[in-house]
């Protein structure tokens, strides 16, 4: 790992008094940062072939809208530093079961991210999991589904605050997201963006001390299709 100095020192940070916006993520992508240097930008969702979003070249973040005045964001809303984190720790959540899913399955496609992502989000009952997984060579049954989701659950997610200086980036009010801001970064957001890590729960809190003590090692979900 070749930043861990860094990754102690963002930790210690976490989130500030005064956040200009927050991104929600999973430890599966801190893993990815420390290794990398950069945070990893998003994946494309795929049904059946047909691409629904595609975020390959740039990441979501929530706003503080005060921060955004007079910057041409008037249809962000009204987002307080309360609100901004509230939203992303939902996103975090959401993003850190699925993180859980596909390293766990070694997911090396978007169409099967998207199916995991779908889990996550609970859109799929365990038996349509069930026949999704088998199509992939998992032969599962119900019981062992619902361990994994289980598993799944007692992912919290992290909280990533930028620096001002992301600024610099392309970015504009999100087109699917009135109230997210899409700051462009194709190869992923570079290390000397990045301000503060969040830790959400202590499952997360353990693994990061795994890592940080060369107990864990992580070889990455995403390096097929990423």
């Amino acid at each position: 790992m070749q930043n861990f100095n860094d990754l102690k020192k963002w930790l210690k940070n976490g989130v500030s008094e005064d956040p200009l916006m927050l991104h929600g993520t999973s430890i599966e992508t801190i893993f990815e940062l420390a290794d990398t240097s950069r945070l990893p930008s998003g994946i494309a969702e795929v049904h059946e072939g047909r691409v629904l979003e595609d975020t390959r070249d740039h990441l979501y973040f929530t706003p503080v809208t005060s921060k955004f005045k007079g910057r041409k964001y008037d249809e962000l809303g009204w987002i307080d530093k309360d609100r901004c984190i509230e939203k992303t720790k939902d996103y975090a959540e959401r993003v850190g079961r699925t993180g859980y899913l596909a390293s766990k399955f070694k997911c090396q496609t978007e169409e099967f991210y998207t199916i995991l992502n779908s889990w996550s989000c609970e859109f799929l009952s365990w038996k349509e999991i069930q026949t999704e997984l088998r199509k992939r060579g998992f032969e599962l049954s119900l019981r062992q589904i619902g361990a994994i989701d289980s598993n799944a659950r007692k992912r919290k997610g992290v909280i990533v605050e930028p620096k001002k200086s992301i600024l610099e980036l392309p970015h504009k009010v999100a087109e699917d997201d009135y109230s997210a801001i899409s700051a462009e970064c194709p190869n992923g957001l570079d290390k000397r963006y990045v301000k503060g890590i969040e830790l959400l729960g202590p499952t997360e809190v353990k693994l990061i001390q795994r890592f940080l003590d060369g107990k864990l090692r992580y070889e990455g979900f995403r390096t097929e299709f990423h």
